[in-house]
């Protein structure tokens, strides 16, 4: 799921006036569904599209918690945390002119918790992300 969450933040991002607010049901849930609705909302009012890909440097487990109690209020659901070393140095992001806004100083690495919950568990189909903490400063 991780590698199609970050090749969906992409592909949904190449093309925002034509991406349907679908793009990512496939692979991120709650909190971060939301904020990659928001992001292409902003791309679209923007007129910003991406380019290239992120790639997964390393992906580590972190935390596993398989605990499903999906009756209670709030629910329990089974969730794992990675820690992820991803790669953006081959992804731009253009105005509508074709002309780059990304900082130059940005790192071309970055480092993420990256959470993934599982409402249908124990259906492996279930696992989408829901959370993702860019830790801000640090690079792999």
């Amino acid at each position: 799921v991780l590698r199609a969450y970050f090749r969906a933040t992409t592909d949904c991002m190449m093309d925002p006036p034509k991406t349907q607010a679908n793009c990512y049901d496939s692979v991120a849930v709650g909190t971060e569904k939301t904020n990659r609705l928001n992001a292409l909302s902003s791309a679209q009012t923007m007129e910003t599209r991406t380019v290239g890909y992120t790639e997964l440097a390393s992906v580590t487990v972190s935390k596993v918690d398989l605990t499903s109690k999906l009756t209670e209020t709030p629910p329990t659901v089974p969730k794992v945390v990675f820690s992820v070393c991803y790669d953006v140095s081959k992804v731009n992001v253009v105005d509508k002119a074709g002309k780059s806004i990304v900082p130059p100083t940005r790192k071309p690495r970055g480092v993420a918790a990256v959470t993934v919950y599982d409402y249908t568990f124990p259906d492996p189909a279930g696992w989408r992300v829901g959370y993702v903490a860019v830790e801000g400063g640090k690079t792999c």
